[in-house]
């Protein structure tokens, strides 16, 4: 097939790549492809069709600033609303067309100042390449489960056919998908056993249908934009909680014994629930429902020893099942590591070193999205893509080819790490680290990482 070429080209039409076409559709540029994997847009939206999926942020700062959505149902939106908005703005800006669905990128050069792809489908050569595959993209499958022979479920690939009635089931693990889709199936089935390696820190979420009378003060614009505000600067103040022993770390921790205390009555139980880690140094998680379902399940907090063909075995149990859930979360480098993406040197690109989550060292004119140190704990990642868009934008309008400059992005990544130092995530070990060092987190507000955006003297331009 002959090779197709474009201007630009955005791998993945997940909320970035949607955000980025459409910061480009604004500014009538139109010569340009989304390469998507899967058949329909929304990516992680799309996948995480579990029962009980929702987003732990509201859903009026969940959402694009640019396309504001006023018939929310409610003030927490669930993973079928979110995505149904997505191909709302999908529709409204028509991006629909530029997108090359079931598309995967099996490898990128840079040959003759243009990236040349290598997909599933074709070829493809570009002036601009946009890498904006999210980082939390690959299931994340224990080898350990290898030898079970019932259904094994996770929690990004639900299988909505299998039938949980009156059946043994093991759930593996319990952050945020295992938390949301067990309250939902534990009523349904004959036992459950959930297998917790971790207790984690939870806050109730006091989520809530909005009423009419809301839905219509939210078709004014001003209130609108004044709510969305109002959420923000609410999370940029929650964000006081990861600073080390401070006084709204101490608070969060007296809410959520709290809570845990008026759920949990059971004092050998209670134990088991509570982390022995400070909060807020792994994901701190929102449930209103979770702690009301060990009522029905049997909780497993020893190390699994064994799986076998039909049961697992811990050093004091042995679980005969039918199924198992994996709410195991996925490999932090997420799709972009089996996308083979090679710098000007031919050599892989270590994605876990950015500058503004955006540049990679030696690869002039490759763009990501939600690159390393962009996550939040706090706040709407919503945010952070706008913010990488918009220079990302600017960038290409700019400059013909711009790369960072070597000791910039040294520079930054070290100034970074050290800024760590005063928060509450190096205190234990979690998913936001690789090889002992915070790749998944911003340090600082997300008002400052909009505020400490590159500039021209960082990279090398022409």
């Amino acid at each position: 097939m002959e090779t197709e070429k474009a201007d630009i080209i955005i791998i993945g039409a997940g909320i970035s790549g949607i955000c980025m076409g459409i910061k480009l559709k604004m500014n009538n540029i139109n010569n340009f492809l989304i390469l998507e994997k899967n058949s329909e847009i929304g990516g992680t939206w799309f996948e995480n069709i579990y029962p009980g999926v929702e987003c732990d942020i509201e859903s009026h700062l969940y959402s694009f600033s640019f396309a504001p959505k006023n018939d929310w149902s409610s003030v927490y939106s669930s993973g079928l609303e979110i995505h149904e908005y997505l191909k709302e703005c999908c529709l409204k800006f028509d991006i629909y067309k530029h997108i090359i669905f079931e598309c995967s990128l099996n490898k990128a050069l840079k040959i003759n100042n243009k990236w040349n792809l290598e997909t599933n489908k074709q070829s493809f050569i570009c002036h601009y390449l946009i890498c904006s595959s999210a980082p939390l993209n690959k299931p994340n499958y224990p080898e350990i489960f290898s030898n079970f022979k019932g259904k094994i479920i996770h929690t990004s690939k639900w299988d909505y056919k299998y039938d949980f009635t009156n059946k043994n089931i093991a759930v593996i693990g319990n952050a945020a998908s295992g938390i949301q889709c067990i309250p939902e199936i534990s009523n349904k089935t004959n036992n459950v056993y959930l297998f917790q390696r971790t207790a984690n820190w939870i806050l109730p979420k006091f989520n809530r249908k909005y009423s009419v009378i809301e839905k219509w003060l939210f078709k004014n614009k001003f209130i609108n934009r004044c709510y969305r505000n109002f959420l923000y600067w609410n999370r940029e103040l929650i964000f006081f909680i990861f600073f080390k022993n401070g006084l709204i770390n101490l608070l969060g921790t007296i809410i959520s014994k709290l809570y845990l205390n008026l759920s949990i009555k059971d004092p050998i139980l209670k134990k088991k629930l509570i982390p022995n880690y400070p909060i807020g140094c792994k994901r701190i998680l929102l449930s209103d429902n979770y702690y009301s379902i060990f009522k029905n399940i049997n909780l497993i907090t020893e190390n699994i020893v064994k799986v076998n063909s039909d049961s697992i075995e811990t050093k004091f149990n042995l679980c005969h099942i039918d199924s198992i859930i994996l709410a195991t979360g996925f490999k932090i480098t997420g799709a972009i590591e089996e996308m083979n993406i090679y710098d000007i040197n031919n050599k892989k690109i270590n994605i876990n070193d950015c500058y503004y989550g955006v540049y990679l060292k030696d690869c002039p004119n490759l763009f990501l999205i939600l690159g390393s140190n962009t996550g939040s704990a706090h706040t709407s990642m919503i945010y952070y893509i706008e913010c990488q868009v918009n220079h990302i934008y600017d960038s290409i309008i700019k400059y013909n080819i711009i790369q960072v400059k070597p000791q910039t992005l040294d520079d930054y990544n070290l100034k970074l790490q050290t800024k760590f130092n005063k928060f509450i995530w190096n205190s234990c070990n979690s998913w936001y680290q690789v090889n002992g060092k915070i790749t998944s987190l911003y340090p600082g507000f997300s008002f400052e990482f909009k505020w400490n955006k590159p500039i021209e003297k960082d990279f090398y331009i022409k």
